[in-house]
């Protein structure tokens, strides 16, 4: 597994992407906006100091300022989702990845202590959907 703010930027992309505030929330981290896509590329710079803590540190405040923005911010939270299994009002985020999962067919974001891997609201609501108009999962 990947440290974990490096796996919270890699959630964070679509957020800070396609934000009215993206140029300033882009600034926090430029010029390694690389991180942004993909958790696994890392420069020279990026290794050096990862080796004395400075990357960590850098990338955990980033991570803090863009979500204190995403949680204020009305664009941002409207890309959240509710928890189907316990109904709770408060809007959930993939980048929450101590406590929320991302089912693996459908994409969708439920709590980790919620969460049942054959049980699926929204996969259990497309397989009745493709049951009731006649197609078959393949």
């Amino acid at each position: 597994t990947c440290a974990l703010p490096i796996c919270r930027l890699y959630h964070m992309n679509d957020f800070v992407r396609t934000c009215r505030d993206r140029r300033a929330l882009l600034a926090l981290i430029f010029p390694r906006l690389y991180l942004l896509e993909t958790a696994d590329v890392f420069s020279l710079r990026d290794l050096k100091e990862a080796e004395n803590g400075k990357l960590y540190k850098k990338l955990y405040r980033v991570c803090q300022e863009y979500t204190t923005h995403i949680e204020k911010c009305e664009l941002c939270q409207a890309k959240g989702f509710f928890c189907e299994y316990c109904h709770s009002p408060e809007p959930i985020f993939t980048f929450q990845i101590r406590t929320t999962i991302q089912c693996q067919n459908c994409m969708s974001c439920f709590h980790r202590k919620c969460y049942k891997v054959e049980n699926c609201p929204k996969c259990l609501r497309i397989a009745r959907r493709r049951v009731g108009n006649g197609s078959f999962p393949s």
